[in-house]
């Protein structure tokens, strides 16, 4: 394969996959590995600002490393 090719949806998917791992391992560290929502729809949404939660963190600590 070539530099710059897109390569199969396996790979991209496989890629994805170990790019997630270390932010759920950081995110379940930083705030508890279970959701205390019981309902789907409101685990889903806490999961989600769980997320934005973690890019807000890692933005405000890029901007005082510069």
């Amino acid at each position: 394969r070539r530099l710059g090719e897109a390569g199969d949806e396996e790979t991209r998917r496989a890629y994805r996959q170990r790019k997630a791992e270390p932010v759920m391992s950081v995110a379940k560290q930083r705030w508890g590995e279970a959701l205390s929502a019981r309902l789907d729809p409101t685990q889903e949404a806490q999961a989600l600002l769980r997320g934005v939660v973690y890019n807000h963190n890692r933005l405000v600590r890029l901007d005082y490393a510069a």
